[in-house]
């Protein structure tokens, strides 16, 4: 299952501000998977 953020797209354009915030979700995981991966036990 992946969770990320959702946006309400207006027209058929990603507005740039969401496309930089998906960047940096990207890198942040990129960065350290391990701290944003949840395995129940």
């Amino acid at each position: 299952m992946v969770l990320t953020h959702g946006i309400k797209k207006m027209g058929d354009k990603v507005p740039p501000k969401e496309i930089d915030r998906a960047i940096r979700f990207r890198e942040r995981f990129q960065a350290d998977p391990e701290a944003h991966t949840h395995e129940e036990d």
